[in-house]
C-alpha cells in the first residue's frame, strides 16, 4: 500500500548527508562564537592618569644624511604621577628657559612653550574638570596702555593650587600667552589672572580678574574693559599626541647633536653651541606640556647631557693635536703672525705677537674680516678669547706692509700660561692656525 521500503544503502546515504549538514551548522555556530569572543573588544577602561600609551612619534628630519632616530621604546617608571614640586626637582641646570621675563620671579617649575599660539590652537576649550592636565590661556588687550603702539604684555596666572606662572608677549602685539602643566581644576576652583603693559622701567597694571571654574560646559574665560582672556586645555590622548610631537623634534635634534665633532681649525673648536641650545629648547617644549619629571623628558635630558659630556671630553685631545703642529709663526690671508714672548705677573699673563699686514688694504686687529686670537691649554675649557691689552690699539689701522707689536690678555679659570703647555690661536675667515707659547 505504501510502496516498497528504500534499499538499505540509500537510507544510509541520506542519514550520512543529514549528519554532515548538522555538523557543518554546529561547527559554524561554534566557530562564530569563538571568533566573536576572540575579536570582540573588551569593555572600555579609563587609562591611568599619568602612564600614557606607548607612541612611535616620527621626528622631524635632520639636516644630516643618515639621521637615525630609532631608539629603544621608553618604559614608564613605577610610582605616582608628576606634580609641580616633582617637576621643579627634576629641572636640569639649563631648564630656566624663560630668561628675562619681567615681574616678580616665579618657580619656573616648567617652561613656557616656545610656540604658544600653535599649542593654543591645538588645545580644546576647557569645559570639563581636569586632573594633571595642561592649560594655556590667551590674553588680548585693546591697545589702550601705549599711546603710540600696541601693548607689550606681561601676563601671569594661578590655576587652582598650582604655582603662579608668568610670560612676556611679543612687542606691540596686544597679545600674551601663559601656560602651566600638571594642573588640576575642579568645580568652583579659583583661577587668577594678571595682565600688565611692560614699560621701560615698570609694569603698568591693565586688569587682574579672578574667576571661578564651574566645570562641565562652562569654559574658562574672562572679559572686561582691560582684556579678553580665553583658556584651553590638553589632557588624555590630545595631551599625549602633543607631547609625542615635541619629543619627536627633540629626538631629531639629539641625534643631530650626536653627529657633531670638534673642529680644531675653528675659532670655537667647532663647539656646537647653537645646536645645544636648540636641542634644549625642543626638550623644554615637551616639559612645558607635562613637566620635567615626565620619564620621557628625563630620558631626553640625559641624552643631551651625554652628548655634551662627549664633546667636552674631546677638548684635551683637540688641544694636543694643535700643540703638536704648532710653530712660532704662521701665515694668514692678510697677515703674517709671529709669537714674540710671554710676560706673567701672578695669574695675569700677556701674550706678545709681532704682526705684519701683507694685504693691499689697511685693517684693524680684531675688527670684522681681520685677524683675532685665542689662547688655550690642555686644562682650559676650550679656546679663550684673547683681547688687546690696550683697547685703543684696535682702533689703530695697520697699513699695508706695516708691522706692529701686539699685547694680548686672556683671563679664565684653570688657565695658567706660565706653567702649562699653551698655544695661541690666530684666526681669519673662521679658520685658525696655532702658535706654540714658549717661555
Amino acid at each position: 500500500m505504501f510502496g516498497a521500503p528504500p534499499p538499505p544503502r540509500e537510507t544510509a546515504q541520506k542519514w550520512a548527508a543529514f549528519g554532515v549538514v548538522v555538523l557543518v551548522a554546529v561547527g559554524a555556530s561554534v566557530g562564530a562564537s569563538k571568533f566573536k569572543k576572540h575579536y570582540e573588544p573588551p569593555p572600555p577602561v579609563d587609562p591611568p592618569p599619568y602612564i600614557p600609551p606607548e607612541s612611535t612619534a616620527t621626528p622631524e628630519p635632520s639636516d644630516d644624511p643618515g639621521d637615525d632616530t630609532a631608539d629603544e621604546p621608553d618604559e614608564p617608571p613605577p610610582g605616582e604621577p608628576g606634580t609641580p614640586k616633582a617637576s621643579l626637582s627634576a629641572r636640569p641646570a639649563w631648564g630656566k628657559l624663560d630668561i628675562g621675563v619681567r615681574g616678580p620671579p616665579t618657580q619656573q617649575y616648567a617652561p613656557q612653550p616656545s610656540q604658544p599660539l600653535d599649542v593654543f590652537l591645538r588645545a580644546h576649550p576647557l569645559t570639563t574638570e581636569i586632573e594633571r592636565g595642561f592649560v594655556i590661556c590667551r590674553m588680548q588687550t585693546y591697545g589702550k596702555a601705549d599711546t603710540f603702539a600696541g601693548d607689550d604684555l606681561h601676563v601671569r596666572a594661578t590655576f587652582g593650587t598650582a604655582p603662579i606662572v608668568a610670560s612676556d608677549g611679543a612687542e606691540d602685539a596686544n597679545l600674551g600667552f601663559v601656560s602651566a602643566p600638571l594642573v588640576t581644576l575642579k568645580k568652583n576652583d579659583a583661577v587668577s589672572f594678571e595682565v600688565y603693559d611692560r614699560d621701560v622701567f615698570e609694569l603698568t597694571p591693565i586688569t587682574k580678574p579672578t574667576v571661578k571654574f564651574f566645570g562641565a560646559g562652562s569654559g574658562l574665560s574672562s572679559t572686561d574693559s582691560g582684556a579678553s582672556i580665553e583658556c584651553r586645555a590638553l589632557s588624555g590622548d590630545s595631551l599625549q599626541s602633543a607631547i609625542n610631537l615635541e619629543l619627536g623634534k627633540s629626538d631629531a635634534l639629539v641625534n643631530k647633536l650626536g653627529k657633531r665633532r670638534l673642529d680644531q681649525t675653528s675659532p670655537s673648536w667647532g663647539w656646537p653651541a647653537a645646536d645645544i641650545v636648540l636641542t634644549e629648547r625642543a626638550t623644554g617644549d615637551a616639559a612645558a606640556l607635562n613637566g620635567w619629571d615626565d620619564y620621557r623628558v628625563r630620558s631626553r635630558v640625559s641624552k643631551i647631557a651625554e652628548q655634551v659630556k662627549r664633546l667636552e671630553e674631546e677638548k684635551p685631545a683637540t688641544f694636543m693635536r694643535l700643540l703638536a703642529g704648532a710653530g712660532d709663526q704662521a701665515t694668514l690671508r692678510t697677515a703674517t703672525v709671529k709669537f714674540s714672548g710671554l710676560e706673567c705677573k701672578g695669574a695675569r699673563c700677556v701674550v706678545k705677537l709681532h704682526v705684519k699686514n701683507t694685504s693691499d688694504m689697511a685693517w684693524h686687529w680684531g675688527a670684522y674680516d681681520t685677524p683675532t686670537a685665542y689662547v688655550a691649554t690642555e686644562k682650559s675649557a676650550g679656546p679663550i678669547p684673547a683681547m688687546l691689552e690696550r683697547p685703543d690699539q684696535q682702533s689703530t689701522a695697520v697699513e699695508p706692509g706695516a708691522e706692529v707689536d701686539l699685547r694680548l690678555v686672556a683671563t679664565a679659570a684653570k688657565l695658567d700660561l706660565s706653567k702649562d703647555p699653551a698655544i695661541v690661536g690666530v684666526c681669519l675667515d673662521d679658520r685658525c692656525v696655532a702658535l706654540r707659547v714658549t717661555r
